[in-house]
């Protein structure tokens, strides 16, 4: 279990440790940016539109991995099974 180290030194079990928080964030000020201009449509083409952004990125980062003939580091490969064995127990 992670744990993090707060400013004042206690230790807060349920926070994030600071990579993933940085992370969370530049995702969103990501979306944010993206969706900028869609949010003055109505909520179901704002929906759509994120929608859609959501695939186009995931189409292309599957396109850059399928061109990447390098072998995986050892911790995305344990990482990439465990995804792998998940995605099975879904009901289709």
């Amino acid at each position: 279990m992670h744990s993090s180290i707060c400013t004042n030194g206690q230790r807060n079990p349920g926070q994030k440790p600071i990579s993933m928080r940085i992370i969370t964030k530049n995702n969103y000020e990501s979306l944010n940016a993206k969706i900028l201009n869609y949010r003055s449509n109505p909520i179901l083409t704002l929906l759509e539109e994120i929608k859609c952004y959501i695939m186009w990125k995931m189409s292309s980062n599957k396109l850059k991995m399928v061109a990447r003939m390098r072998p995986l580091a050892h911790m995305q490969q344990s990482c990439l099974e465990k995804e792998k064995r998940e995605s099975n127990k879904g009901i289709a």
